[in-house]
């Protein structure tokens, strides 16, 4: 196949290979469909691209930059991978999707900023509070921050056959529910019929007509942050 050299030697890369060097020698080339930068030892694989550093020893910095998207306004993604495999940093035998040889560090709160259903489960590092968070969803949460619990109350829901409801607040969940005596009007019984969770952010209740009309309760939620 057709082959392009650009060096200063007389490498040559068989079977539509693609070097681009700027050393010497004569056994550097690109192997069948991949591309090297900077080297002319030929380790570049089919349908792969190998970029090297001047030398082992003080190796040049290696940058890849998004182009601008036509319209978008927005850069391009820098490296997008549709086929399964892994990354490495710092390693060349990753064994997970990503597989980071070192530290990692966090974008920081002036930097992501937006948490919603479509960015739920990234994380950031809060240099204000000096603690990771991780979207919920819904919120920044503090990374082994204990969930905080409430409790919500229905408005008064008086015998004769009335319903209540009681609806946790945004970004928590129900994990009882009960009643409390608003008003004692005195005869008939003092118990709701039915006290349920009907979704999982509400309870509900309905008092039936043996309830005296003059007896009234809250309907209550405790509810568990998600």
């Amino acid at each position: 196949g057709a082959s392009l050299l650009l060096s200063g030697s007389q490498n040559y890369g068989p079977g539509g290979g693609v070097l681009l060097s700027g050393g010497s020698g004569n056994n550097g080339y690109g192997n069948s469909g991949s591309l090297t930068i900077g080297s002319t030892t030929g380790t570049a694989s089919g349908g792969s691209v190998n970029i090297a550093g001047a030398s082992a020893a003080n190796g040049g910095d290696t940058t890849i930059l998004g182009g601008p998207k036509a319209g978008a306004g927005t850069d391009g993604n820098v490296l997008l991978a549709t086929t399964r495999g892994n990354v490495g940093i710092g390693t060349t035998a990753p064994a997970v999707t990503l597989d980071v040889a070192g530290g990692i560090r966090a974008g920081s709160t002036s930097q992501v900023v937006t948490c919603d259903g479509t960015t739920e489960g990234q994380q950031r590092y809060n240099y204000t509070s000096h603690k990771m968070e991780y979207c919920n969803a819904t919120t920044w949460v503090p990374l082994g921050a204990v969930p905080t619990t409430t409790r919500v109350l229905s408005a008064n829901v008086c015998g004769g056959g009335n319903t209540g409801l009681a609806t946790c607040p945004a970004g928590y969940l129900v994990t009882g529910c009960g009643y409390s005596l608003a008003i004692w009007g005195g005869g008939g019984s003092t118990n709701l019929e039915t006290i349920y969770a009907d979704t999982a952010t509400r309870c509900t209740g309905f008092a039936g007509g043996a309830v005296n009309a003059g007896t009234c309760f809250k309907i209550q939620a405790i509810c568990l942050q998600e």
